[in-house]
């Protein structure tokens, strides 16, 4: 085991500057985030994965994922 925690998606918008974040924010508000890769794959709808999560439960499980997992931040287009 290396010791080296992977980021998660959280850590990297925590260590975005202002730019990237608006534009990160922007993208959200403009719906240009492909949500089925990203926040709503866990919930119990279409994107039903077997976790069963409701919207905030699938937003936390999302948050906590690592970065370069398939549905990672760094997997997105980059802000």
């Amino acid at each position: 085991m290396s010791g080296i925690k992977s980021k998660t998606n959280a850590d990297v918008i925590r260590e975005m500057n202002n730019n990237q974040l608006a534009a990160f924010i922007e993208k959200v508000e403009l719906n240009d985030l492909d949500y089925a890769i990203t926040f709503c794959d866990c919930c119990g709808g279409e994107g039903n994965n077997g976790l069963h999560l409701d919207c905030e439960g699938c937003l936390k499980h999302w948050l906590n994922s690592p970065a370069d997992g398939i549905f990672g931040l760094w997997g997105l287009n980059k802000c």
